[in-house]
């Protein structure tokens, strides 16, 4: 495939950069509620995991190998999964839709503190790094595919990256937390 496939950012992580293959439902969504915090319902998890891994076997990119019972069904990755080049597409909450607030204790703090602008400045700064940080592993990626006889050169810079991938996506959830729940007001709700 020669157009890079657009993969939701939770799926993306789960297997492109902790490459996780021959899975089943349960154990990506078991793998889904820990790396995230967006997920706290197993059940609703359960469901989004099982929607997207179906989309994934009609578009070919997965293999699906049934067994007795439907909960220990194994996904694997196909050849046309391997061929193929991916990026992150990050999920953005739309107007109607609405972030579950959570209460913190409410504490005052002057708003000419400058702290949301640093958070969101460092925030804005570390989201262009993961940007340049995914092209870059679909670049070794695509690289690897075009020159598997230099894995063993290319897989070390590729998984440099994914290393990256993964510190700055920690940054950048500690940084979204911190800036969703800062105390506008002692009457403002922290969301």
């Amino acid at each position: 495939m020669s157009k890079a496939v657009a993969l939701n950012e939770h799926i993306y992580n789960l297997l492109i950069v902790k490459d996780l293959d021959q899975f089943t439902v349960i154990e990506l969504r078991d793998a889904l509620v820990k790396s995230t915090e967006q997920f706290d319902d197993e059940n609703e998890a359960r469901k989004f995991i099982y929607r997207q891994l179906s989309r994934m076997v009609d578009k070919g990119l997965l293999e699906k190998q049934a067994a007795i019972s439907r909960k220990d069904t194994i996904y694997l990755k196909s050849e046309v999964f391997k061929q193929s080049q991916f990026i992150a597409k990050i999920r953005r909450l739309k107007k109607h839709q609405h972030r579950e607030c959570i209460r913190l204790p409410e504490v005052h703090v002057p708003a000419s503190s400058g702290f949301l602008d640093t958070i969101r400045k460092e925030k804005s700064e570390l989201e262009a790094l993961q940007e340049i940080s995914l092209r870059e592993m679909v670049k070794y990626q695509e690289v690897l595919n075009r020159f598997p006889d230099e894995a063993s050169y290319v897989q070390t810079f590729f998984l440099q990256a994914r290393v990256r991938v993964k510190n700055i996506q920690g940054d950048l959830e500690a940084l979204t937390k911190l800036f969703l729940h800062y105390p506008q007001s002692s009457k403002k709700a922290s969301c």
